[in-house]
């Protein structure tokens, strides 16, 4: 709180070299001068709040409020500032939605999984990145249970601008005026488990086929359909000729390729790693 005609310089001087260490620190000037002028500078130079002084008490009161509210005012924003900086850095997509669904704040790793920026989601609704399923699931189940106990958690599906959809994983924490969304792209950790199981699967019925060739056939068909390997086929060695024969090749492998070739130990890559 400070004066403005002082001795050896004035309040908005002052305010100004308090500025340069604490950019951020209430200041309220408390002055008997009142004209426009040093008001309009004041505000300029950034003062918290400015109080022109009078000859009652209640100038005091007054005073005792400003301060009450410039101190609470500045503490928030601290914290506002705290919640920020921790939601930007954190390695979890993290995103505040109001409570007419709309983005108020979006970190870099929410944004991510949309392949998208913070600035392209804040403000739109969360209904613009969801399919119509979970938007009807959200109003069905899941607002019921947030209301009830504060915070939701399960698997989702975000929608991205393409028209793709991607698996996720959500926590949702409700707030007075909205919620909080903390979301996981698990696709990534869907598309393994997915090829896990399908070799899994895959395993037993080669344990089935008692052929070579029906082996072979249905190792080049796995790894298409399992592991989305297209293009490949799969070589067998023949002991009688000491070379690696091609037994079988999916479709577009040999249009790629066209027949395969036999692989002895003349420069041959494939040999080698055979070896």
């Amino acid at each position: 709180v400070s004066d403005y005609d002082m001795p050896t310089q004035n309040g908005i001087n002052f305010l100004t070299t308090i500025r340069e260490d604490y950019p951020d620190l209430p200041f309220i000037l408390f002055t008997s001068k009142g004209s426009e002028e040093i008001a309009s500078e004041a505000i300029s130079a950034g003062v918290t709040d400015y109080i022109q002084k009078s000859f009652s008490n209640e100038q005091y009161e007054l005073l005792a409020n400003r301060i009450s509210n410039a101190v609470t005012g500045y503490h928030a924003e601290k914290k506002r500032q705290q919640w920020k900086e921790a939601i930007e850095t954190a390695a979890e997509g993290i995103a505040i939605v109001g409570a007419d669904g709309e983005y108020l704040q979006v970190n870099e790793a929410y944004a991510a999984a949309y392949n998208e920026s913070p600035t392209t989601l804040i403000g739109t609704n969360w209904q613009e990145w969801s399919p119509k399923k979970e938007i009807t699931r959200y109003h069905e189940e899941i607002l019921s249970t947030l209301q009830q106990q504060d915070q939701w958690e399960g698997e989702s599906l975000g929608l991205r601008k393409d028209g793709s959809t991607f698996e996720q994983h959500l926590s949702l924490s409700s707030l007075d005026d909205g919620h909080v969304c903390v979301m996981e792209d698990i696709s990534e950790r869907k598309r393994r488990e997915k090829q896990l199981n399908a070799l899994h699967d895959a395993t037993r019925t080669l344990m089935q086929s008692r052929h070579k060739q029906a082996v072979a056939e249905k190792a080049v068909s796995i790894a298409e359909t399992a592991l989305d390997q297209d293009i490949n086929a799969l070589w067998l060695y023949d002991t009688d000729d000491d070379v690696l024969q091609p037994a079988a090749i999916r479709e577009k492998g040999k249009e790629v390729v066209g027949d395969p070739p036999v692989y002895t130990g003349a420069e041959s890559l494939s040999w080698k790693v055979f070896q």
